[in-house]
């Protein structure tokens, strides 16, 4: 009996950051509101479901482990942020968070995430779990994001990279104003 192996398609997925990306971000703060949408994040999200490609939001969240907000906000802000794109016509498939993080001691942080994690970015652990998730096509997939370690997430992943803002410089990368105006060049 011969067996015939099912050709799985894979998917092509934008990796967004979230704060600064999404939302606007206000450096003086510990925790960015995600409910402060930058002008044109919706008009991008929209154009990145209306062309069939998963939206996938990967965020680092140490204000967790620095005791500043708890995961059940975390999560809560979350869901609002989801609810308030589908209000509006546009879909976040998920968001991939990662709550931990290992550097000095901050007065009332959570020791429960605070720890080393593969999830932290410049780490690609949230983009490993996303590709398994969805069976992502990191050929052709992409990443935007406005920090070093969004690009070397990126570049761990073998997904493209797209820069927001100018935070970050890289030689031979264009540096876009908005969201929109980053997913409008790929699409």
């Amino acid at each position: 009996m011969t067996s015939i192996k099912k050709k799985i398609k894979k998917k092509i997925a934008f990796f967004l950051d979230r704060d600064g990306v999404i939302n606007k971000e206000n450096s003086k703060l510990h925790y960015q509101n995600p409910m402060k949408i930058n002008v044109g994040a919706v008009s991008a999200i929209k154009k990145i479901n209306k062309n069939g490609y998963l939206c996938i939001v990967v965020t680092n969240q140490s204000a967790v482990a620095k005791g500043i907000i708890t995961i059940r906000k975390l999560e809560s802000d979350h869901k609002k942020l989801k609810n308030y794109f589908l209000k509006h016509g546009a879909h976040i498939d998920r968001i991939y968070y990662c709550p931990y993080y290992n550097e000095k001691v901050f007065v009332g942080e959570n020791k429960k995430y605070k720890k080393k994690s593969k999830w932290r970015k410049p780490d690609n652990g949230m983009f490993l779990q996303a590709i398994k998730d969805f069976k992502i096509d990191t050929k052709k997939s992409y990443m935007i994001g406005d920090r070093s370690t969004d690009y070397y997430a990126a570049k761990k992943t073998r997904v493209k990279f797209l820069l927001v803002g100018n935070k970050f410089i890289k030689k031979n990368i264009k540096s876009h104003t908005s969201l929109l105006s980053a997913v409008k060049t790929i699409l």
